[in-house]
């Protein structure tokens, strides 16, 4: 069986019977890597067979073509040796810098509260009674046109309708409709009564 390093590449042929059926950690002789190898599905020898021997014939052809590179030596991290000068720390977090302390001011004096007379003289005097807005007297002026146009159209409906044939039928639906309302605002005085 041939095992391959995931890290550097190296290539290893070792007996499948070392894996075992549950598979098991390996470890490269070449970078120190180490990889879990799941164990050889029965009948996948020869297949991983043809696939390595395509593989070297790959390599020879590339071989012929571009001459081979040269294998790279495995780089070992940067060790860290302490001074005597160093702390040793035991946790995985460095120290961190302390934050600013925080200053607390002494309560600002109250101010005292303003006199009601002097306030009072700052205010506007208003004009002797409320006056009447704008805005107010606008619109109590088109609900009051619109009432009146409504009560003329329902006291001439006839007139109109005679004036204007095709008006006819919602003129009475429009007349039907202020009598019910009449009816019900009477029998609810009456109930009031």
């Amino acid at each position: 069986m041939r095992l391959t390093c995931p890290s550097c590449a190296a290539e290893y042929e070792i007996d499948a019977g070392a894996i075992g059926r549950a598979g098991r950690m390996v470890r490269c002789a070449a970078c120190a890597a180490e990889w879990f190898q799941p164990p050889a599905a029965p009948g996948m020898e020869a297949a991983a067979d043809a696939l390595d021997e395509a593989a070297r014939k790959a390599r020879e052809a590339r071989e012929t073509v571009l001459p081979p590179e040269p294998r790279r030596a495995p780089v070992e991290p940067p060790r860290f040796e302490p001074d005597e000068d160093d702390a040793v720390y035991v946790d995985a977090d460095p120290p961190r810098a302390r934050p600013d302390p925080v200053v607390i001011e002494p309560p600002r004096a109250r101010r005292e509260a303003p006199d009601p007379a002097a306030l009072a003289a700052t205010l506007r005097a208003e004009p002797d009674g409320p006056r009447a807005g704008g805005a107010f007297l606008a619109g109590f002026a088109t609900v009051t046109f619109l009432a009146l146009v409504l009560a003329a159209v329902y006291v001439k409906a006839p007139e109109i309708a005679e004036i204007a044939p095709a008006a006819k039928a919602p003129l009475t639906a429009y007349a039907a409709m202020v009598d019910e309302g009449r009816v019900a605002v009477a029998a609810l005085a009456e109930r009031l009564r």
